[in-house]
């Protein structure tokens, strides 16, 4: 088997790979917007801590 024929999945290359790079990407995207979730997620957390200890004391 040559890297060429490996590629080329038996004529259905074209169909496998452009669904494994949308795979990739759609994993990047999900990554990053859980990330951006995160941080927004954390900041609001701790602006929530903040008032609570104004409105305890």
């Amino acid at each position: 088997m040559s890297i060429t024929e490996f590629f080329h999945m038996g004529g259905f290359g074209l169909f496998i790979w452009s669904s494994v790079g949308v795979t990739f990407a759609l994993m990047a995207i999900e990554i990053i917007v859980v990330k951006k979730q995160h941080g927004t997620i954390s900041k609001r957390l701790t602006r929530m801590l903040r008032m609570n200890k104004k409105v305890d004391q």
